[in-house]
């Protein structure tokens, strides 16, 4: 298994280096954001952090074109990517601010495409509510992780077996919530 972690990292860091030399800023991102995600999953955190910050940064550049509505999810999961780093490096308060700025990015996309975009909704939201509890934040958790739960039961009524597993991780991430705030 190491070894695939290895070469998916070896490839992402090759496509990185191709799409910028071919000038394509946006799939440069994308295979940046894909390399920090890789490097999270290989246990090397420590060296994510460059590539999805990088990541991050050039998707966020590209969404102040005109037409960046194209680039807007990638900006979203870059945002989210370098949370989830942030969260491993047990660093949840710098997780904090990506996390809020992937919902907002993830919240405009889904007023756009509710029907398709609105799983990515729910997953941001709950995924702020974890850095919130992991920050010591556990109160403000839960209006994002009672948005996500919302999302995830309606989505579950509209498509029966979907979405059943999503929706059951955040009950039980929100019940761990309750018990942690009641203690």
């Amino acid at each position: 298994e190491v070894g695939r972690f290895d070469e998916a990292i070896d490839a992402h860091q090759d496509a990185a280096a191709i799409f910028r030399e071919l000038g394509d800023r946006h799939f440069e991102g994308r295979a940046l954001t894909n390399l920090g995600i890789r490097l999270t999953l290989a246990g090397r955190a420590h060296e994510a952090s460059a590539p999805a910050r990088e990541g991050g940064d050039l998707y966020r550049a590209l969404t102040e074109n005109p037409d960046s509505a194209k680039h807007r999810p990638g900006l979203a999961t870059a945002l989210q990517a370098l949370s989830t780093l942030y969260v491993r490096e047990d660093r949840p308060d710098e997780a904090l601010s990506p996390a809020r700025e992937a919902v907002a990015v993830q919240r405009s996309i889904a007023a756009d495409n509710p029907a398709v975009c609105l799983p990515a909704l729910a997953k941001a939201l709950n995924s702020l509510g974890i850095c919130l509890t992991l920050a010591g934040r556990p109160r403000d958790a839960a209006t994002p992780m009672d948005e996500a739960i919302e999302i995830y039961a309606e989505l579950e009524a509209q498509r029966p077996g979907e979405f059943t597993k999503l929706l059951r991780a955040a009950l039980t991430t929100r019940a761990d919530l309750d018990r942690r705030t009641t203690v």
